[in-house]
């Protein structure tokens, strides 16, 4: 058809109709990309010129009247036909000009910048009068051109935006939940670098993390084979790149380098042109950023800043978890090894001490079988001795030689006590059990150690030990218990003070014995220690000699040897005592309990 001179020539881009084959819809941002059409004519066309025109191209949505180059009207496609098509049009109007129907129509059109985003640019199309809502938009593009904008691919455009968000927003969580299905460091900047690309196309990529003045590669994508990227660092200058992102915290994007006059290239890397920055925020501050590099100059839009920096938000708090956990992991690795290191020499110290033990044990052992002997043959010439008339002639004599009896005793009861710790130790302790009277033996002790006690001017008192029941036991180990906790009461308690014995029975099964005494006390630290063998409270140089003298010196094997007789019989020993005060005196109480059928 040939148009008059005055009809602009049509240029028409491919159809926007979904059910057009090979026609995908795009996802623009602005209704500059989207199809638009520049069906423009004078304002004395013919109105038959138009419906003809539109009639052969169905995908024009309508016309625009131009006088010199100022749009004086506005006819769409329905109305057009509405107005003139058969049988309901008015063909008057076919004859007559174009701007006569316009006149009639009384169309305000809608002039929206081409730059207008879709969104914006629905609102704007839906606000408008109903009688106009489904006319066309004019998109003012730069340099004065003027396209109609059918509101049918507006729409369509904002669905397939709403749709293409939906889709963004189901990606980043399942990125998030990618990112944080890991907490290996390695991993999670493998999935940084992967997703990112699915987000944004890019040629090279780095992760970049501040150390003091420097940013250092951690993780790189499209990188060359030979490129070492653990030494790769980019000092960080006053007023550069990344001093801007720390302090506005937003993405930047050059969309050509070359035109950088201070652009750092890295050597070994093929020259950038579109280059993009990421920070890498978390708890508020850059911690580093994501290095984007094109080598075309095509440069990163605004639609794909906010998406990679969305994902960027992400990817910062996934990899600061990952490298925690890397660096609590590096730590309990140094803890295990350091641990491991430290058992090994416990392991080498108590072997040691096992066998410096050993040869202790091994050392008292022959050193008191040795002593025996001589003991032995010292206490008979001293009783022949004793018994000799001319020494009982002699008082002096007579009173030295009860002076070496009773050391050669006190010895021979420190060999013994040191021979029953060998047995104790060495679990070869030989029990005689047999049913006996504890109580009786208990009085016996009060009867032997009355005198002792006199010397100190004490008390030694015995109670509820007649109403006992007959127990199983070995009558002569339990008496070695009983005489060393009796010993150590008298020896700690001051002049004057006093000490008890007493006993109850718990229950149908046990027995419990205690000696309690009004002396010093013990410090609840040494409760215990003093079981253990050689142990002494204080400093033992400066202890008396003495069994029962106050704070008297001994071997320290009494309670040691008293808690294996005890523990021998199936039965428990314990100490009680609030405190060590020289002054006050809180007392101890030692804690027998044996079971009544033995063990």
């Amino acid at each position: 058809m040939n148009l008059p001179d005055n009809v602009a020539p049509v240029e028409l881009p491919p159809t926007l109709n979904p059910a057009a084959a090979g026609a995908p819809i795009g996802l623009p941002s602005t209704i500059g990309d989207l199809a638009s059409y520049d069906f423009n004519v004078g304002p004395h066309v013919k109105a038959r010129t138009v419906v003809k025109e539109l009639e052969r191209r169905p995908e024009l949505p309508g016309v625009l009247v131009l006088d010199r180059h100022v749009c004086i009207g506005m006819a769409s496609r329905h109305k057009c036909f509405e107005m003139l098509s058969r049988p309901y049009g008015v063909e008057v109007f076919l004859n007559r000009p174009i701007q006569t129907l316009c006149k009639e129509l009384a169309i305000a059109p809608t002039f929206l910048p081409a730059q207008t985003r879709i969104d914006d640019a629905v609102q704007s199309a839906l606000d408008r009068p109903f009688e106009q809502l489904y006319e066309p938009v004019i998109a003012q593009f730069d340099g004065g051109a003027l396209k109609l904008l059918d509101l049918h691919v507006l729409l369509l455009a904002q669905s397939r935006l709403l749709a293409n968000a939906n889709s963004l927003v189901r990606q980043q969580i399942e990125i998030g939940r990618a990112l944080s299905s890991t907490l290996e460091l390695q991993e999670v900047l493998d999935m940084i670098l992967h997703h990112m690309a699915e987000i944004i196309p890019y040629d090279r990529a780095g992760i970049m993390l501040q150390n003091g003045p420097v940013l250092e590669f951690i993780a790189a994508r499209g990188f060359p084979p030979q490129a070492d990227i653990r030494q790769m660092r980019v000092d960080i200058l006053e007023s550069d790149i990344y001093q801007e992102m720390c302090y506005t915290q937003q993405p930047i994007s050059i969309p050509d380098v070359s035109q950088q006059p201070d652009w750092r290239y890295m050597d070994g890397l093929a020259a950038a042109r579109a280059w993009a920055g990421l920070p890498l925020i978390h708890s508020g501050y850059v911690i580093g950023m994501l290095s984007l590099t094109r080598l075309a100059a095509d440069d990163y839009s605004q639609d794909e800043l906010a998406l990679a920096q969305t994902f960027a938000g992400q990817a910062a708090i996934a990899l600061q978890n990952a490298r925690l956990y890397a660096e609590i992991k590096r730590f309990n690795q140094e803890l295990e090894s350091k641990v491991q290191e430290r058992t090994e020499a416990l392991q080498a110290a108590c072997a040691k001490l096992e066998r410096l033990d050993r040869t202790k044990s091994d050392f008292i052992g022959v050193a008191s079988h040795e002593l025996r002997t001589p003991l032995t043959v010292m206490s008979g010439y001293t009783q022949m001795l004793r018994s000799d008339p001319a020494i009982q002639a002699n008082q002096n004599h007579s009173q030295m030689l009860m002076g070496i009896y009773a050391g050669i005793t006190r010895l021979h009861q420190v060999v013994n006590s040191m021979l029953d710790v060998i047995k104790i130790d060495s679990r070869n302790l030989q029990l005689c059990c047999k049913t006996f009277d504890l109580g009786r033996l208990i009085n016996s002790l009060q009867d032997e150690f009355a005198p002792l006690a006199a010397e100190r001017h004490q008390m030694l008192s015995v109670q509820d030990v007649e109403s006992l029941p007959p127990i199983e036991g070995d009558s002569d180990a339990l008496y070695t218990v009983f005489y060393h906790l009796i010993v150590n009461a008298i020896k700690y308690t001051p002049v004057g003070g006093g000490v008890t014995i007493s006993a109850h029975q718990p229950d149908m099964d046990w027995i419990e014995i205690v000696v309690s005494d009004t002396g010093i006390g013990i410090d609840p630290a040494h409760h215990e220690l003093i079981f253990e063998k050689f142990y002494q409270t204080g400093q033992v140089l400066l202890h008396s000699s003495g069994k029962t003298k106050f704070k008297g010196g001994g071997p320290g094997l009494g309670l040691a040897i008293a808690r294996g007789i005890v523990e021998a019989h199936g039965g428990k020993i314990w100490v009680e005592s609030v405190r060590q005060d020289e002054l006050v005196c809180p007392g101890s109480q030692f804690h027998v309990r044996l079971p009544i059928g033995g063990n």
